[in-house]
């Protein structure tokens, strides 16, 4: 009798823990987005079309069907990396992609990405987007080393002087904390942080993978 009792026990127990098992289940698919392929968190931004609305630095138009939001750090390998993804395809599918850059610099861990950061919005507002980033990326090992006015002159920043006092009077620093606070707001932590028509994928990803991405939104 003892036996029996013990036995029954046990499959009560047994019962009441998978039924627990499923409720938390259900409760997790009821609450949380799970993440899709291995690739998005499943964090959705709504309001990612204002956030890509009006904003310079940025590649593409406003007609091109998939919005990449860049929440990018200058000294960030995993950055560099991505950069210059993102960069090809976009030169391979003009008119499909529009890149909008956030400056998120880990100021913690990346002791000159934010100075790269402001040095990157003073290139901006004299139309140098691209090639100032491009350069910014390459150096990006030896940035506590370098002169951000032979960088500007090697990207063909028109006016070398407005860019120099920019970066000195921080006069767009302004900018650069409000990117960050937006990046804050979304919860974002590390870099690179995309919003793919607001689907947010964290990481570097391989080229391969982008393309898949791109493909996908560009449908629709």
């Amino acid at each position: 009798m003892a036996s029996k009792n013990l036995f029954q026990n046990i499959v009560t127990g047994a019962l009441l823990a998978c039924a627990a098992m499923v409720a938390v289940s259900m409760v997790h698919r009821e609450f949380f987005t799970p993440a899709q392929d291995g690739i998005l968190t499943g964090q959705h931004v709504a309001n990612w079309k204002d956030l890509a609305a009006n904003r310079t630095p940025a590649t593409g138009t406003a007609a091109s069907p998939v919005t990449i939001l860049d929440f990018s750090d200058y000294e960030c390998p995993f950055c560099k990396s991505l950069e210059g993804k993102l960069r090809t395809l976009a030169a391979q599918q003009p008119g499909v992609i529009k890149i909008v850059r956030y400056e998120f610099p880990l100021t913690l861990a990346h002791p000159h990405a934010y100075e790269a950061a402001l040095a990157g919005k003073c290139a901006a507002k004299q139309g140098v987007v691209g090639a100032f980033q491009t350069v910014v990326y390459q150096n990006n090992a030896k940035l506590g080393t370098l002169n951000w006015r032979d960088l500007a002159a090697s990207a063909q920043v028109p006016n070398l002087d407005q860019f120099a006092s920019c970066i000195a009077q921080k006069e767009l620093a302004s900018e650069v904390d409000a990117d960050m606070a937006q990046g804050q707001r979304l919860g974002f932590t590390s870099t690179p942080m995309l919003v793919i028509n607001g689907d947010v994928v964290s990481g570097d990803q391989s080229k391969e993978t982008l393309i898949a991405l791109i493909k996908r939104y560009a449908k629709g």
